[in-house]
């Protein structure tokens, strides 16, 4: 199962500023952190992954 929290920073969003879009996948009742990635976009550059668990 997916899980999604649309807007991570809500303020943020509204001002035009920092927020975040946070997305996890669920299997077999738990968050399977081994798989865990952290990925950074800014409008107008690329996506990049920048951490990984």
């Amino acid at each position: 199962m997916w899980t999604i929290d649309p807007i991570n920073g809500t303020k943020g969003f509204l001002r035009g500023e920092q927020y975040a879009v946070c997305l996890a996948l669920i299997v077999d009742s738990q968050n399977p952190e081994k798989w865990g990635r952290i990925f950074v976009a800014v409008r107008g550059h690329s996506a990049e992954q920048v951490n990984s668990f």
